[in-house]
């Protein structure tokens, strides 16, 4: 086995579960993750020269960005998302909008698994902005780019997406107290 294989073989061995592990989070389902796998590990396999210390917190760092990004652009290509009109909201109510209450709402009421059951019940057009933001970390500019829409729509679908989550909660908690 040549040097090459054994260090792929080593990253795979090393990084396999973990990087399924967070796949599986931000995708929401097992066969999109084992796909963005699939794919990681096969621009892993092409850029072992940039990875020199496969335990190092450099080398996780760039294994985790490689998948986010792979699973960034499949958002992307199978991203059917339907066109809104920016006179739907207004960015007089969007301004108005109590959106701190909302994101506290979240982060203090909310569990994680809780989170991602209701961030997975949202729609694409809301979700995938959701994830690339709060999860993978981007700008809202940098989502605009990647999803193809303009800026105040990814603040609309950001919005939205967290006014949802919040419905969702609410009628869960709800839901419950009447059992």
């Amino acid at each position: 086995m040549s040097d090459a294989a054994k260090k792929q073989e080593e990253i795979f061995q090393k990084y396999n579960k973990k990087l399924y592990y967070i796949a599986l989070h931000i995708t929401g389902n097992k066969e999109d993750a084992e796909d963005a796998l699939q794919t990681t590990f096969l621009n892993i396999s092409q850029n072992l020269h940039k990875i020199e210390d496969i335990d190092s917190n450099k080398a996780y760092n760039y294994i985790v960005t490689i998948l986010k990004n792979n699973i960034t652009d499949t958002f992307r290509k199978h991203a059917r998302m339907p066109h809104i009109e920016y006179d739907e909201v207004s960015a007089d109510k969007l301004a108005q909008a109590d959106e701190y209450s909302l994101d506290e709402y979240i982060a203090d009421k909310i569990e994680f698994q809780e989170a991602v059951s209701a961030v997975n019940k949202l729609k694409d057009e809301y979700r995938i902005p959701f994830l690339l933001k709060y999860y993978i970390g981007m700008k809202e500019t940098e989502i605009a780019k990647k999803l193809g829409i303009p800026l105040h729509l990814v603040g609309i679908r950001l919005y939205r997406a967290k006014k949802k989550i919040k419905e969702i909660y609410i009628q869960k908690e709800g839901g419950e107290k009447n059992e």
